[in-house]
């Protein structure tokens, strides 16, 4: 269940009832990220990250581990698509990451 509207909706609430009865029949379920419904049952999209911001959700609601893959291999000082020789870092901390995201890095959706 969602709230809000198109592109800018939030995840209200995950029963993770369906999914338990879902994986009591398949091993391996298939779920569209990104959307939900709201209180009117419009389809509703979560915005930039919301593919990654369900899947967050939906393990959190199962107290799962979430592994989320990407196409980069590590956090950069700079974003390397732009800077070739961009520098790898090897340890950010918590609030490191948190700072960066606020400033617009693109490698951490909050």
């Amino acid at each position: 269940k969602t709230i809000g509207h198109h592109l800018k909706s939030k995840i209200a609430e995950i029963d993770p009832e369906t999914f338990n009865q879902a994986f009591e029949k398949h091993d391996v379920l298939v779920v569209a990220g990104f959307q939900g419904i709201n209180d009117e049952f419009e389809l509703t999209t979560l915005g930039r990250g919301g593919s990654d911001t369900t899947a967050v959700a939906l393990a959190a609601s199962n107290q799962t581990p979430c592994e989320i893959y990407t196409d980069v291999d590590g956090v950069y000082a700079t974003d390397p698509r732009i800077l070739s020789h961009a520098k790898r870092l090897e340890y950010v901390s918590y609030e490191e990451m948190m700072e960066m995201s606020a400033l617009g890095a693109g490698v951490l959706e909050t």
